[in-house]
Order: structure tokens, then sequence, then C-alpha cells
């Protein structure tokens, strides 16, 4: 069992677990946004799921229970988040509204830092599977249209993380240092680069 404020210090972060959200319809519609490295599945099909993972229903109950036991059964390790989305909620946790999701899990960025930075966001603020295409200019709009992917922004992103932690807000404030530097940087650098100052900016805010 997880309680909802050790998963809120491990969120941003590189090492946290896969959140398996296993909410049928009528409670996901009571708060219909998603976790950061979460995956929705039904709470009898998460069979096949690697890697340390935190099973999340509406109320920490029976099916996050359940789910989490099937994993460990396969032999991952795998927790329930205590007290499910509803604790979630109160604690004051990162969502996700899923109406505003693209269907492809694609958005299309013009290459460069805003794109490695909207990358980064991605990877560790949105639910999983979720990805920035990073093209020139020029193809921009054939490539947004060929993959269904929306054009987006660093900010327009932002926008879609409710609350946003203080930890980020910091971490987008200082951002001047460090952002030049994510121009010619690999994605593998431009990673490392941003974790490390999330990092910083998580101390500066705790």
């Amino acid at each position: 069992m997880m309680s909802p404020d050790t998963l809120l210090s491990q969120i941003g972060s590189p090492d946290q677990p896969l959140i398996v959200d296993v909410r049928i319809d009528e409670d996901f519609a009571e708060w219909p946004c998603l976790l950061p490295n979460s995956v929705r599945r039904p709470h009898h099909a998460v069979s096949g799921l690697q890697g340390p993972a935190i099973t999340l229903c509406h109320q920490g109950l029976k099916l996050s229970l359940g789910a989490a036991a099937l994993l460990r059964f396969e032999g991952q390790n795998a927790v329930r988040l205590n007290g499910g989305a509803v604790a979630w909620q109160e604690a004051n946790g990162v969502g996700i509204p899923f109406h505003a999701l693209p269907a492809s899990k694609l958005w299309t960025m013009p290459e460069g830092a805003e794109a490695q930075f909207a990358s980064w966001i991605v990877k560790r603020f949105f639910p999983h599977s979720f990805a920035v295409l990073a093209v020139p200019d020029a193809d921009l709009p054939a490539v947004s249209d060929r993959f269904s992917a929306p054009i987006t922004t660093v900010q327009e992103l932002l926008d879609l993380i409710q609350p946003l932690p203080l930890s980020l807000h910091h971490m987008i404030e200082t951002s001047d240092p460090y952002m030049p530097l994510l121009s010619h940087a690999s994605q593998a650098q431009a990673f490392a680069i941003c974790d490390a100052h999330f990092a910083q900016s998580k101390e500066a805010t705790t």
C-alpha cells in the first residue's frame, strides 16, 4: 500500500512507478483525469504489465487490491494507492483531463529547445505512451496531419497539468540558464538536464 503523499513525492522523477488505473467507467466519470505515467486497464486485464506498479481505483479497495495481487502473482512489484482516486484528489494530486488529450496520444512541435523541454514534460507528467514529435518547421503541418498529432506548445501542455506542481512552476521560472543547453542536446542529454533541474527545484520548494 502506498500513501498519496508518498506518490506525490515521486511524480516528475525518472523512477516514478507505472500507475495502473482500474477505475470502472462510472467512477472515472466522477473525476475524468489520468495520473502521470498511468495506463487505464480493466481490473481483470492487468496481466502482462512490467515493472513496479501502483494500482488505482475509486477508493483503493477491492479493484486495486485484486489488480495489485494479480501483478504480484506474476512476479511484479505492485501495491495499491491507499484511498484511491478520492484520496488523490483530497491530497491535491496531479491529474490530466482525459477529454483534453489527443486520441492519437501524439503532439507535434518544431524542433529545438522548446520541443526538448515539452518532451520531458510529457514523459514525466503525462499518461504513459504519450509523445511529442519534434520535426522541422517546414514539415510541421504535414506531420501533424498524417499522424493526427495536434501542433502544441509548452504552455498548452502545462495548462493541462492540474494542479501544476510548485516544483515544476519553480523549474519553469528558473529555466533561463539551462534552456539554451537543450537546443543541441540529444534527447537523453536533455532529459538528464531537465531531471537535474527539476530535482533542484523540488529541494528549493520543500
